[in-house]
């Protein structure tokens, strides 16, 4: 039985269409040397590389976000919702494990019903966790707390209120950022006439207008406001604060002198949305996350705004990017099998 040509190409046109839809899945059955399977993404990384992905919370079912690394780089502190018989989140807690193999969990807050924990971030050390806390009915308030570390109690101490020592009216304060030294906190607040709404790449509805970074002394208990912007971080020194900010519907990387100046612009892509920026242990570079690929990955850059390169490259969303001793970086890596896990990112071989 002699077979057509025209049959031939049909079937290596089809064979073609299938392999090309199956590769895009990320279902191909070959090519395994150029690239890892990383919780069910495809993750485009050299092979010589492959250990730098480390999955850390693959034994918790839920969401794990917010993750935040201690400055001696043994734990990390990050934020846990479980899922319910619904499948729901619920009473979404902070946690701290160790940061080499993702064990000894330890649960920090117990919250109540209603309430929400945002953005851990590590204070005095690795002896506080300061965090967001939002307070349902009858407050409808989100203010800043601490826990002691390792715990001694289940209530949080509360640091500061939405209320109080402000410069510019009343509204949700969105993160607390502890100086090196311990002695201030860069502080971003959402206020009320500022809470209109647009939409960013993921169709999510944000403020269009910018939070107000104001830096709050803890031991005189007064403030000072900085600038517009969001998600504020200090440099290791004390000396500089890195944010994101709305210019328009865009959203870039800036760095300013925490003593005043102007703020320094550092991304200038209009379709990247760079957000979430946290400096190197060495205060030259800034981790962020961008959606500049078509997907939220991991870049960095250095502080004067050269060498911008790409960290990660998987199919879907990473968040939250802190920088550790030793060229860790922890973040969370967003995909619709297991939902957010949180991972290590090794930069330097040890």
């Amino acid at each position: 039985m002699r077979v057509k040509k025209s049959h031939i190409s049909w079937c290596i046109f089809f064979t073609a269409l299938l392999f090309t839809i199956f590769w895009q899945l990320g279902c191909a059955p070959t090519l395994s040397r150029y690239y890892v399977v990383v919780a069910g993404d495809r993750v485009q990384i050299n092979p010589s590389n492959v250990k730098n992905y480390t999955p850390l919370t693959t034994t918790l079912q839920g969401e794990k976000i917010y993750s935040s690394i201690s400055p001696d780089g043994k734990h990390v502190a990050f934020v846990y919702r479980p899922y319910s018989n619904t499948n729901l989140p619920f009473l979404p807690d902070i946690r701290v494990m160790d940061a080499e193999t993702g064990l000894n969990l330890e649960q920090i807050t117990q919250t109540q019903k209603d309430q929400e924990v945002y953005w851990p971030a590590w204070w005095r050390g690795s002896e506080r966790l300061l965090y967001t806390r939002y307070d349902g009915y009858p407050d409808y308030y989100r203010n800043l707390y601490f826990h002691y570390y390792p715990p001694q109690g289940a209530e949080g101490y509360e640091v500061l209120r939405r209320e109080e020592n402000y410069v510019r009216g009343q509204g949700w304060i969105e993160k607390g950022t502890p100086s090196p030294d311990g002695k201030q906190i860069a502080v971003s607040m959402e206020t009320n006439e500022r809470r209109k709404a647009i939409r960013n790449p993921f169709r999510r509805l944000i403020s269009v207008e910018n939070p107000v970074i104001f830096i709050y002394n803890y031991e005189t208990k007064t403030s000072k406001y900085l600038t517009d912007g969001q998600e504020p971080t200090w440099s290791p020194d004390g000396k500089k604060i890195a944010f994101s900010r709305l210019d328009g519907e865009h959203c870039y990387i800036y760095v300013m002198n925490v003593d005043g100046g102007a703020p320094r612009r550092i991304t200038f892509d209009p379709d990247a949305w760079d957000r979430m920026p946290c400096w190197s242990p060495s205060g030259t570079e800034i981790a962020f996350s961008s959606y500049r690929s078509g997907d939220y990955d991991i870049w960095k850059i250095k502080e004067d705004g050269t060498n911008m390169s790409q960290l990660t490259t998987a199919r879907g969303t990473e968040w939250w990017p802190s920088w550790g001793p030793g060229g860790n970086i922890f973040f969370s890596f967003y995909h619709n099998v297991q939902g957010w896990e949180i991972y290590r990112m090794q930069l330097q071989p040890k």
